[in-house]
């Protein structure tokens, strides 16, 4: 009998919970737009490795 209650209340928290995550997904749209407004102050960069320089001739 207390395990029903229990498995109720978790659905129940689960309800709400995706409800709170909903809600907040949806009013955070503006902020969202608002900081790509704003200048970034670093960049990320992914340089790849350069490996012309290898010569497959020769043995290491």
């Amino acid at each position: 009998e207390l395990d029903k209650v229990d498995s109720k209340d978790n659905m129940m928290s689960y309800g709400v919970r995706s409800s709170i995550a909903a809600y907040l997904s949806l009013t955070s749209v503006p902020e969202l737009e608002n900081a790509k407004g704003r200048k970034k102050k670093s960049k990320s960069v992914y340089v790849m490795p350069d490996h012309s320089n290898v010569n497959e001739d020769e043995d290491f």
